[in-house]
C-alpha cells in the first residue's frame, strides 16, 4: 500500500476518491484551506494539512514521505469567478504542485482534467484521447483545464509517471455544484424548452473515483482517459429529475439549435464557424481496455442521485461553495 498525497479531498470527487483509498488500505494526506470542513476525512484517519496550492516549498513539506500523487483540486464552472481565477487555481496551482511533487521524488501522479479540455468540435464528431483543441473553448474554465493538462502532462517527460483522466458532466450524492437550470428547475419548475437533439456526456462520481485509481494503478505515462458512462439527451436527463421532484416532464423545442458556439476572447482559437456546434461523441473504448473500467448504469443511478439531491437540497441552496479544492 501506498501514502497519497490528496488535492480536492474536501470535494465531490476528491471526497468519493479518498473514501475508496482508505478502503483499499492507503494511507492519504489530504491538503485543505482554513475554511473547508474536513471532518469527514477526519473521521477516515487522513491526515489533513491545511493551506494553499501554490506554495512549491510549502506543498513539498507536506507531501514529504508520500510516494504517489492525485491532484483532483480544481476551480470549477460557476457564475461568480473571473477568467483569472480560472487560470491560478487549475493552472498556476497545478505547475506548483507537481513542481512540489518532483521535488520529493512523487513516482506516480493523476490529473483530475476535464472532457472541456478538448475544446469546441462540429456536431457529431468522435471525440477520444488523441483530440486536441479545434475550435476556441466556450468558457474560461475549459481552458484553464487543458491547459493545467499541458502542465501536468509535462512531467512525464521528466520521468514522474503521470496521466490524466477527463470526466464530463459527473452526477452523484453529495453534489455541491448545482448548475443554474437544475437549480431553477427544483426551485420553480420552469425549464426553457429543450432542444431535442441537445446530448450530455455523463458519468457517476463513483466512476470517476474509481478511474482515478485505474489510472494510477494502470494508465501510461504521459495518457489521457476519457471517463465516460455515456450519453443522454437533456430531455431524458431533465425527464427524470422532473418524474422524481413530481412535476410534468420539460417540454422539448420545436426546432433544433444549431447556431454557432462562439468561444471566449483569450484562448488563441478560432469561434466554431455557423451550424456547428459542441455534441462530440465520446469514445470511452481506451478507458475501458487500458483501465478496465466498467461504468454503472446511468438511468437508475441518476435517479438514484436526483432523490439524494433533493433530500439535501436546503443545504444545496444555502451552502454552494465559493472555491473548490
Amino acid at each position: 500500500m501506498a501514502r497519497v498525497f490528496v488535492t480536492g479531498g474536501t470535494g465531490f470527487v476528491g471526497r468519493r476518491l479518498a473514501d475508496m483509498l482508505v478502503e483499499q488500505g492507503h494511507a492519504v494526506t489530504a491538503i485543505a484551506r482554513d475554511t473547508s470542513h474536513t471532518e469527514h476525512l477526519e473521521s477516515l484517519d487522513i491526515k489533513v494539512v491545511r493551506g494553499e496550492l501554490y506554495d512549491v516549498d510549502f506543498l513539498a513539506d507536506a507531501m514529504e514521505g508520500c510516494e504517489q500523487l492525485q491532484h483532483v483540486a480544481s476551480l470549477v464552472d460557476n457564475d461568480w469567478a473571473r477568467p483569472e481565477d480560472y487560470y491560478r487555481s487549475n493552472v498556476t496551482a497545478t505547475r506548483a504542485v507537481f513542481q512540489a511533487g518532483q521535488r520529493v521524488g512523487i513516482s506516480r501522479a493523476v490529473f483530475t482534467s476535464s472532457i472541456t479540455s478538448f475544446g469546441i468540435h462540429p456536431k457529431g464528431t468522435v471525440i477520444a484521447e488523441d483530440a486536441q483543441p479545434r475550435y476556441g473553448f466556450v468558457h474560461p474554465y475549459g481552458h484553464s483545464k487543458y491547459l493545467g493538462e499541458l502542465e501536468a502532462l509535462s512531467f512525464a517527460e521528466t520521468g514522474m509517471y503521470v496521466t490524466a483522466i477527463n470526466p464530463p458532466l459527473i452526477y452523484g450524492a453529495g453534489d455541491r455544484n448545482l448548475n443554474p437550470p437544475v437549480k431553477r428547475f427544483i426551485l420553480e419548475g420552469k425549464l426553457d424548452p429543450i432542444d431535442p437533439e441537445l446530448k450530455a456526456p455523463i458519468v457517476h462520481v463513483d466512476d470517476v473515483a474509481r478511474g482515478q485509481l485505474l489510472a494510477m494503478e494502470r494508465g501510461k505515462p504521459g495518457g489521457r482517459y476519457l471517463i465516460c458512462a455515456g450519453t443522454l439527451a437533456s430531455e431524458e436527463y431533465f425527464g427524470i429529475l422532473a418524474e422524481t421532484l413530481g412535476y410534468p416532464p420539460p417540454q422539448v423545442a420545436a426546432e433544433t439549435d444549431d447556431s454557432p458556439m462562439a468561444a471566449f476572447p483569450g484562448s488563441g482559437l478560432p469561434d466554431s464557424p455557423p451550424r456547428f456546434t459542441s455534441r462530440p461523441i465520446i469514445d470511452n473504448s481506451k478507458s475501458r481496455s487500458e483501465l478496465g473500467m466498467e461504468y454503472m448504469e446511468v438511468r437508475s443511478t441518476l435517479a438514484d442521485a436526483f432523490r439524494a439531491l433533493i433530500d439535501d437540497f436546503p443545504v444545496q441552496v444555502d451552502e454552494i461553495p465559493r472555491r473548490a479544492l
